[in-house]
């Protein structure tokens, strides 16, 4: 299991982990995305939202860190 870590808008830090079944969790809340085997992540719908595994500049981007 995998652990990012850092901080949200408001400079609390946050955990999101790498879990089971490669989904992505907030706080032990499914975020509606995963990352797949060819390294692309991917919302529950199984559209590429992101074709690299860069995890943290995703969370980044969609605004779960700053």
């Amino acid at each position: 299991m995998n652990i990012f870590k850092g901080k949200d808008k408001n400079g609390k830090y946050i955990e999101v982990k790498l879990g089971f079944g490669d989904k992505l969790y907030k706080n032990e809340k499914d975020l509606g995305f995963r990352v797949t085997q060819n390294g692309n992540i991917v919302n529950d719908n199984g559209r590429i939202v992101q074709s690299d595994t860069d995890v943290p500049g995703f969370l980044k981007k969609i605004g779960i860190f700053r």
